[in-house]
């Protein structure tokens, strides 16, 4: 099918992008869970076999966790990730997409996460489920600019499973502001670098003369960072601003905002 319209597509509109997707990738066929198929996570696979390498532009791909009440935090047992691990179960689904298309030699194609978000069917009025899926989505978008996905997009609006940024009434969830402040503080800004000291992944972005780190412990445990310099201004995930300590920062599981403007 690829074969056959993407010339088509081109011919009629040159910059159109055709998308292979949005693939599900129900498990890990590098590692497979216990008792599961993963065959229908090898479909891409199936379409360089084929021979469409040349056929299309991009691979959009979902990517689901789950809420655990356990530790108020998510996890993806069917690709072995964990918010303590990893993190989402996209950088395992989009990093295994990468090897893929470098092992039959097209790495010059690009991946969008269509559908990302965390589910839980029993948390509805949930407060620390409301947090965790606020905590979730900036950690998601973040990382999908560090991983340099085309484009990542929530599901949903309303939402299915208790997705929803908005509630049946149309009010803002937690999220809803998560993504809001996100949208304001990284959405011009250029990714930089990305590191991991002592249990805390710190991001770096830049946005025109402003730095802006987002930081985040990998435990329940809250690590004392020690700053080169006094930063201009600190927000929760949430974009409620935060004391400013001198060079030293608190941080805990819950995404931390640190912006420096001269």
């Amino acid at each position: 099918m690829l074969k056959i319209a993407y010339p088509t597509i081109k011919a009629l509109q040159p910059a159109g992008q055709v998308l292979v997707g949005g693939l599900l990738l129900n498990c890990d066929p590098r590692n497979p869970p216990a008792g599961s198929d993963c065959t229908p996570s090898t479909f891409l696979t199936g379409i360089l076999q084929s021979g469409a390498a040349n056929s299309f532009d991009g691979v959009s791909f979902h990517s689901y966790d789950y809420y655990s009440t356990k530790d108020e935090m998510y996890a993806n047992p069917s690709w072995n990730t964990r918010w303590d691990d990893v993190g989402p179960a996209m950088t395992f689904k989009g990093d295994y997409l990468t090897e893929v298309l470098k092992e039959w030699n097209v790495p010059d194609k690009y991946l969008i996460n269509t559908e990302f978000a965390v589910l839980c069917d029993t948390c509805a009025g949930s407060d620390a489920f409301e947090h965790a899926k606020a905590v979730f989505l900036l950690q998601g978008y973040v990382l999908s600019q560090a991983r340099g996905y085309r484009l990542a997009l929530w599901y949903s609006m309303i939402g299915w499973r208790n997705t929803g940024l908005l509630t049946p009434s149309l009010q803002p969830r937690p999220a809803y502001y998560a993504l809001s402040f996100a949208r304001q503080q990284l959405g011009e800004a250029q990714y930089v670098e990305s590191s991991t000291l002592d249990e805390v992944d710190y991001h770096a972005f830049r946005r025109n003369t402003t730095t802006i780190w987002v930081l985040w412990a990998k435990d329940h445990l809250t690590h004392t960072v020690t700053l080169s310099q006094t930063p201009t201004a600190v927000y929760d995930v949430l974009g409620d601003p935060q004391a400013v300590d001198g060079v030293n920062l608190d941080v805990t599981k819950s995404p931390t905002y640190v912006v420096w403007t001269p």
